[in-house]
């Protein structure tokens, strides 16, 4: 997240990269066909001024909303989104399950500023069939900010597991 100040409020650009994208360990076997996840646009909960704080919510289309103080500058907002499915045969029309981050674990950081990042939803729900082909699966969040908000490049990432059934 850049900020500058300039009078009383900070300005902001909050980035949050979806990189850490772990699928949990699969036993090895003939009969479990690999996972694909790829991340094709990351959460951007854009620019703003934090003044007396607030909220910033980005949801799974890219639109966002704010609470209490916090003004939102013109600027674009995204949601993140990912593209779920095989690299191989073998996963086409299997049931998989999306595990996003739980509140209180997430967070963008600017040296040691921090604003805490919660309320994860994904489009559509947290599981399915895939497909054919992928899939794509788009996440938004809430960026909690606090009252004069110090400026910095707020970055962090999250991680979303992708399991088959």
């Amino acid at each position: 997240m850049n900020t500058t100040r300039r009078g009383a409020p900070a300005r902001a650009l909050a980035v949050l990269a979806a990189l850490a994208l772990l699928p949990p360990p699969v036993a090895a076997g003939p009969n479990v066909p690999p996972k694909h996840i790829t991340t094709s646009a990351n959460l951007s909960f854009g620019r703003f001024a934090a003044a007396g704080g607030g909220t910033i919510s980005v949801n799974v289309n890219g639109g966002r909303t704010r609470t209490g103080s916090v003004v939102l500058l013109l600027s674009s907002a995204s949601a993140a989104r990912f593209n779920i499915g095989s690299n191989s045969p073998g996963n086409e029309n299997r049931a998989y399950i999306l595990t996003l981050p739980p509140n209180g674990v997430v967070a963008l950081a600017s040296g040691s500023n921090r604003m805490a990042v919660n309320n994860f939803l994904a489009s559509g729900p947290a599981g399915g069939t895939l497909p054919s082909g992928t899939q794509s699966v788009s996440v938004g969040a809430t960026l909690q900010v606090a009252p004069n908000q110090p400026r910095g490049n707020y970055t962090g990432i999250f991680q979303v597991t992708l399991e088959y059934q």
